[in-house]
């Protein structure tokens, strides 16, 4: 993740349906992708606490040009807006890109702060990016949201890419196992018997889960096109991940 402030940063799944476009007269030409977004938990590996409502408000999405990973300046967005997606349902706003087919070496997500009114999602994300909920190990509530802006740069993992309408779905997944990483949720202050991260309650575990979100993030096939990401796909080694 590269750092900016005052963005800081920055396996989530988006499924790119892919389709043809039409032509440009810049190069190769575009295709749409749908975009919808989802958590995950490794196999045989459960989260602490185990997710189950989580709300991102996505600003911008973009993928780096082959040979351009390193320069400076931002890549041209394929997604921009303020749009909200459910990271562990279905009931959030779609995202529609547009992309040029062509070979990619990165990709960058940017989570923005929520407006009024919002399109979906709960109330909590008005002046938020992020919102989830879900049960700690001991039983307990636990909610989090985070009033972050940030920017996440995702690095090609073993070489460049290639997006097309010929090519399986892109999954952005976001491991659930690695965001929590370190956050102690048994030694955690309580409020009517709810974990609340957020930045008045619990700040410290809220600054660890925002420093370990950049390295849960990671791209993805789907390559039976399901809009999930099976054993066999999580298993693969991703297309470029969180730095």
């Amino acid at each position: 993740m590269t750092m900016r402030l005052p963005r800081l940063l920055g396996p989530l799944v988006a499924a790119l349906a892919l389709s043809a476009c039409t032509g440009t007269e810049t190069g190769n030409p575009p295709f749409t992708a749908g975009a919808g977004f989802h958590g995950y938990e490794p196999v045989g590996l459960a989260p602490d606490p185990a997710v189950d409502e989580a709300f991102w408000v996505v600003g911008r999405l973009g993928f780096v040009p082959d040979g351009e990973c390193g320069a400076p300046g931002e890549p041209a967005p394929a997604f921009e807006g303020r749009a909200v997606v459910d990271l562990a349902g279905e009931a959030g706003q779609a995202v529609t890109l547009e992309i040029h087919e062509g070979d990619y070496c990165g990709a960058q997500l940017v989570l923005a702060l929520g407006e009024a009114p919002l399109p979906a999602g709960p109330a909590e994300l008005e002046g938020a990016s992020i919102v989830v909920g879900g049960l700690a190990r001991g039983g307990d509530p636990v909610r989090l949201v985070s009033s972050l802006e940030a920017v996440v740069d995702l690095a090609g993992a073993d070489g460049p890419f290639r997006l097309s309408p010929d090519e399986p779905p892109l999954v952005i997944a976001i491991d659930w196992t690695l965001a929590f990483a370190g956050v102690s949720l048994a030694t955690a202050d309580r409020t009517g018997g709810t974990v609340l991260i957020d930045a008045t309650h619990n700040t410290g575990l809220l600054e660890t889960f925002e420093r370990n979100l950049p390295g849960a993030i990671t791209l993805r096939r789907d390559i039976d096109a399901d809009g999930d990401l099976d054993e066999e796909e999580l298993r693969a080694p991703p297309l470029a991940t969180g730095t």
